[in-house]
């Protein structure tokens, strides 16, 4: 759940994982604080990586997408709790996140159940972490979703009746003798 975010397929791969961490991260990290961004960041890669693995059950997954698309879910969150956004703002975010969406339905061996987890993580990190001192009733509420997903999801990977492809690779090694 965690060592997949720094893990990479090849270089092409790490490098547009690069590029994406430094443009949003960045972001994030000038407005939070590189500690929050850091939080916001593995928050949302280990949801990610959860939605990934309670869904998808015939590939493996690594790299660092789906802590990115946290990251740009926490933009997202970053925009509308400050108020302080331009429609041309949004419009810019909203058509990065549709390009990057759209890229990532046609290119292979990409995991958009990683994507689409990251970016609930990092909305909920965010929101989380902000109504803490601002509103905690509603920080009760948002707690108790962002755990309530949290319990599904591994009700639902360990409740997998199907093969899961880390059961196999597992088997495999072990009949292996490794």
């Amino acid at each position: 759940l965690i060592s997949s975010m720094f893990i990479h397929f090849n270089f092409e791969h790490i490098l547009m994982n690069m590029l994406s961490l430094f443009i949003f991260g960045k972001l994030v990290e000038a407005i939070g604080g590189h500690w929050k961004m850091l939080g916001i960041y593995f928050i949302s890669g280990i949801f990610g990586n959860i939605v990934s693995l309670a869904l998808d059950t015939n590939s493996i997954s690594v790299g660092a997408s789906g802590a990115i698309f946290g990251l740009i879910g926490s933009l997202f969150a970053i925009m509308y709790l400050s108020k302080q956004y331009t429609p041309k703002m949004l419009l810019q975010l909203v058509g990065v996140l549709a390009l990057l969406t759209v890229f990532s339905l046609f290119m292979a061996n990409v995991n958009i159940y990683a994507h689409l987890g990251g970016f609930i993580g990092g909305l909920l990190a965010t929101f989380i972490g902000y109504y803490f001192n601002k509103d905690r009733k509603l920080f009760w509420i948002l707690l108790g979703v962002g755990i309530l997903l949290l319990i599904i999801l591994l009700i639902r990977t360990f409740t997998i009746k199907e093969d899961n492809i880390y059961d196999k690779l597992i088997s495999e090694e072990m009949s292996n003798g490794n």
